[in-house]
């Protein structure tokens, strides 16, 4: 994957930041569904589009463990 090679400062605790807040974003999303502050259109849509985000910064966060645990006995 790209990820390593362009940005190779970037940690998997970053990664995982970044996935944390994605998925308390989501929440917050379900919180505002709940209480009618946000369509039920537009949370499906937000969730679709965090969803997606969050997929791909985990394809990421693996993309820099994997060279970590071949290093690893």
């Amino acid at each position: 994957m790209f990820f390593k090679q362009q940005y190779p400062d970037i940690t998997a605790q970053d990664l995982l930041k970044v996935i944390q807040n994605l998925n308390a974003q989501s929440e917050l999303v379900e919180r505002q569904l709940r209480e009618g502050s946000i369509s039920p259109k537009s949370a499906h849509e937000e969730k679709q589009r965090l969803s997606s985000l969050i997929s791909a910064y985990q394809e990421n966060l693996m993309s820099v463990l994997q060279p970590q645990q071949k290093n690893t006995p």
